[in-house]
């Protein structure tokens, strides 16, 4: 049976892109430099219309990042029986080792804990610090043990293709 509609005979649906913002990820990189650089080169990237309509989707959107009752709601509304849940994409390659552990500690823990509200529909992904790769490995462990064994990278690391040689300069 399926939670939304109820009927033995539908597929669960599932939604495999959604996101959860974790407040204490935004205070970890408040007032960091290399985020106020980020936003530099987002401003300059991006443009001002589309950084327009980021910040238009935020105000809208922002509440159900957080709120799982909110959040369920709206899966409802749109019948998603589950959610596969991971922390709102934030580039931190600028984060030194320490402050990229906390990050990714902070995140992992945080969309952990709001999926653990409604296991059965919502399902927590991990993440790591891809700048970091020998950090990277251990958040991997970390991020399972706390996320089921699922976990998300990013495709580039400090404007780099995470597969290039480049991103995994001193690896073995």
């Amino acid at each position: 049976m399926t939670a939304v509609t109820g009927t033995a005979t539908q597929a669960p649906a599932i939604d495999v892109h959604a996101h959860a913002a974790v407040p204490a990820v935004d205070a970890l990189v408040e007032g960091q430099p290399g985020l106020a650089q980020q936003r530099t080169v987002d401003a300059a990237t991006q443009g001002a219309a589309s950084l327009q309509v980021n910040l238009q989707q935020m105000a809208q959107l922002g509440p159900k990042l957080v709120d799982p009752g909110l959040r369920l709601a709206a899966m409802d509304t749109a019948r998603v029986d589950v959610q596969a849940v991971s922390p709102v994409p934030l580039p931190h390659a600028w984060a030194d080792r320490q402050l990229a552990a906390r990050i990714i500690a902070a995140c992992n823990e945080g969309v952990a804990a709001l999926c653990a509200q409604e296991p059965a529909r919502l399902l927590p992904i991990g993440t790591v610090s891809l700048q970091h790769p020998d950090l990277a490995v251990s958040q991997l462990a970390s991020a399972a043990s706390v996320s089921s064994s699922r976990a998300e990278m990013r495709a580039s690391v400090s404007g780099s293709r995470a597969d290039s040689r480049a991103s995994t300069k001193g690896t073995p």
